[in-house]
C-alpha cells in the first residue's frame, strides 16, 4: 500500500513542475529573439527589421523594408549582408544584444518587455536611448535579389 501512495504522489506532481508542458521532464522554452524576424513600424510605407537566424542560420539581418505593397521591396530586405549577433538575456524579459555589422561593426541595444510577438528595443535607426516597439513580422521577409522574376 506505500507503494502505490509513493506512485500516486509522483504522478500528482508530475506536469507542475515543467509548466505542465507536454514533454515530461523538458523545462519550457524560455522566450527569446532568436530564430524570428521582428518589425518597427516606422511609417505607413517603412518598417526597420532585424532577423535572427532566420534567412542564413547563425547569422542576423538589419534592413529597412518597405511597407508598400506595390514596391519592388514591399517585405523583402535591400540590404542583406548578414552579421554575427549575440542576445543577452538579464530577465526573462528584458536583456542586451549585441550585433556586428561587417561594415559598422558591432553595436549594443538593450530591450525589454519581450513576449513571444512582441518586444521593445533600443533605437536602432539614430541611436537614440527611446525603444521602439518591434512585433514579429507577419509574413516572412526575404532578401529582393531572390524574388526578382
Amino acid at each position: 500500500n506505500d507503494e502505490q501512495n509513493q506512485t500516486s504522489e509522483n504522478v500528482e506532481n508530475e506536469g507542475t513542475e515543467n509548466g505542465g508542458t507536454e514533454n515530461e521532464g523538458e523545462t519550457p522554452a524560455a522566450i527569446t529573439l532568436d530564430g524570428k524576424q521582428w518589425v518597427a513600424t516606422l511609417s505607413e510605407e517603412v518598417a526597420y527589421c532585424f532577423d535572427f537566424g532566420v534567412n542564413t542560420a547563425g547569422k542576423y539581418i538589419e534592413c529597412y523594408i518597405s511597407l508598400d505593397k506595390s514596391a519592388p521591396a514591399y517585405y523583402k530586405f535591400t540590404d542583406t549582408t548578414p552579421g554575427d549577433y549575440l542576445i543577452e538575456p538579464e530577465t526573462e524579459t528584458t536583456g542586451k544584444l549585441t550585433a556586428v555589422n561587417p561594415m559598422w561593426g558591432p553595436a549594443e541595444y538593450l530591450y525589454k518587455d519581450l513576449t513571444e510577438t512582441s518586444v521593445m528595443i533600443q533605437d536602432p535607426i539614430y541611436g537614440s536611448p527611446e525603444y521602439l516597439p518591434f512585433t514579429v513580422a507577419e509574413q516572412l521577409i526575404v532578401p529582393q535579389e531572390e524574388s526578382q522574376e
